[in-house]
């Protein structure tokens, strides 16, 4: 029999066992103790319960939402097994969910295998990439991508957009693998990949119509025929689709006993929630329900690395130089995916910058391009014209560490200026924050309570009026908690006066600081906890 794994058939593999290493690494420092996002415990529940339905037999159960989110669940639940087993076999309690070990050692292990997952999809995307157009441009598209900093930011959370639009990618990296090939099992795959995007947000259905599009662009343009391009646009579309539904339903158990709950579950979240729901946000300064058609623009311009949009006009300029002219039909294929992306992003009123991820990442395969154009007119050693690329695209990686979520384009005044343009929906300077009271708590003289209980035990004893409370509006609070917790403080929601009213402390951000309108009790601004040197929160203190 033949053997497969040979040490020649590894060395083949090499690039991508690199990819997913060093993918995995870059996001490694701190994994499981930078942030948790606003909805993360809602899917660590829906983990549980969808793991419940599984191993219970209850299908239905694993109907969550109608995002699905089922591959993010799916991630969870083996997240949720590996640590149960890990903390059986230290003899640690995870009986309390309040407790920072059950918090942070959770995290950590689902969101290692999130990143694991991720980067194996990347690594994907190398494979074809590096067929059509070399080893060079893969590593220059393929470093792009994993080392833009809100892409690092979004898959460093156990949320959904990080792991849709990394599968749609590699969905449309294989799709226009096949246009090239005519070979099927790069169909297959991209059809795989689209059905696994799918599972994870309704957003991805994109792809459905994106590929057929494809499809017949490309025949049309080879056959330049109308009646040829049709009749062999139902094939391959077929198959592709075939397979992205096949998965859709291999995967999402309720699919096997109760298919109709499910659909009609998606088209209510897209068609009462995605489109006709808002989310009010603040945005340039305004609260605002919709921020209108330029939204994404902005977002881009205030999101998107310096290398990204230096790349993007580049390759608009150099795009006629291009002389592979299958590259040239490259570039053509991510602009119309990310042209029409736009398009589905802008219609819906609700808009948050986080969607905006797999345009960009598309994005980010045009801007390679001119690197890659660039390089070839440098006159010095090509290990080291790629190794300038990576440290530039690096930058990010250290310096915002660990807080990504944090970025904003310097050249547009970065973290100071961006925070009134576009709000971060998801808090930044959570070490900064966490430090600034851990320092006040040591000059109050503060108590620290480590022990596990709840916050109303705390309040019912009377314990709480020894250590450090601090108010947080509730969407922060989510965010917050353990961190305090792990400091022997406690974090309260100041939305609800009972808790409130034991708060020493209250923080609001900058761009919404209700703080100074507060009526329930007198408090007085003591100072502002910054980031990078800007000004994030305004910090208040109750009266006695």
């Amino acid at each position: 029999m033949k053997k497969i794994f040979t040490l020649k058939n590894l060395k083949l593999l090499l690039p991508e066992l690199l990819i997913v290493v060093l993918f995995v690494l870059s996001r490694a420092p701190s994994l499981g103790h930078d942030n948790f996002n606003t909805d993360v415990w809602k899917w660590k529940a829906r983990s549980y319960d969808f793991g419940t339905g599984i191993f219970s037999l209850n299908f239905e159960k694993t109907l969550q939402k109608y995002h699905p989110g089922v591959t993010l669940m799916w991630v969870g639940v083996a997240g949720v097994k590996i640590f149960n087993l890990y903390a059986d076999i230290t003899h640690q309690s995870i009986a309390s969910g309040n407790t920072t070990f059950a918090a942070f050692g959770l995290d950590v292990v689902q969101k290692a295998l999130l990143v694991f997952v991720l980067g194996l999809t990347l690594a994907f995307c190398f494979y074809p990439l590096q067929q059509l157009f070399g080893k060079r441009y893969a590593a220059f598209a393929i470093t792009g991508i994993a080392l833009e900093p809100l892409y690092i930011a979004l898959t460093r959370v156990f949320h959904l957009e990080g792991m849709m639009s990394t599968f749609m990618i590699a969905s449309a990296m294989w799709l226009f693998y096949f246009l090239n090939t005519k070979k099927y099992w790069h169909l297959i795959l991209s059809g795989v990949f689209a059905g696994f995007a799918i599972l994870t947000k309704t957003s991805a259905l994109y792809l459905i119509p994106f590929a057929g599009l494809s499809i017949f662009l490309w025949n049309l343009d080879e056959h330049r025929n109308l009646f040829v391009t049709i009749k062999k646009l139902w094939v391959p579309f077929g198959i592709w689709l075939g397979l992205a539904l096949a998965t859709f339903v291999l995967f999402w158990p309720i699919m096997w006993v109760n298919p109709v709950e499910a659909i009609q579950t998606m088209y209510r979240g897209i068609a009462v929630i995605g489109v006709e729901g808002d989310h009010s946000q603040f945005y340039f300064d305004t609260y605002v329900t919709d921020p209108g058609v330029f939204y994404y623009f902005v977002v881009l311009a205030y999101r998107a690395s310096i290398l990204l949009l230096i790349g993007i006009l580049g390759s608009a300029i150099t795009y006629i130089q291009l002389k592979d002219k299958t590259l040239k039909k490259f570039v053509l294929f991510c602009f119309i995916f990310t042209f029409f992306y736009f398009i589905q992003l802008t219609l819906p009123s609700k808009k948050l910058d986080r969607y905006i991820i797999p345009a960009m990442l598309s994005l980010s395969l045009i801007s390679s391009t001119f690197y890659f154009w660039l390089a070839g007119r440098i006159k010095f050693n090509k290990y080291a014209k790629y190794a300038m690329f990576l440290l530039l695209s690096a930058i990010p990686l250290v310096y915002l560490y660990p807080d990504y979520f944090s970025y904003y384009n310097p050249l547009l005044g970065g973290v100071s200026k961006g925070i009134h343009v576009i709000e971060p929906k998801w808090m930044i300077g959570a070490t900064e924050t966490v430090d600034y009271f851990d320092k006040l708590a040591a000059q109050d003289g503060s108590t620290r309570l480590y022990q596990d209980k709840s916050l109303e035990g705390m309040i019912a004893s009377g314990e709480i009026a020894k250590t450090e409370t601090i108010g947080f509006q509730e969407k922060y609070y989510t965010q917050i908690w353990p961190f305090f917790r792990e400091k022997g403080m406690f974090a309260i929601i100041s939305d609800l006066t009972p808790f409130a009213i034991h708060a020493k402390y209250f923080v609001y951000p900058v761009w919404d600081d209700t703080g100074a309108t507060e009526v329930r009790f007198s408090v007085t601004k003591i100072g502002t906890i910054k980031v990078r040197g800007a000004d994030v929160y305004n910090v208040y203190k109750r009266n006695n």
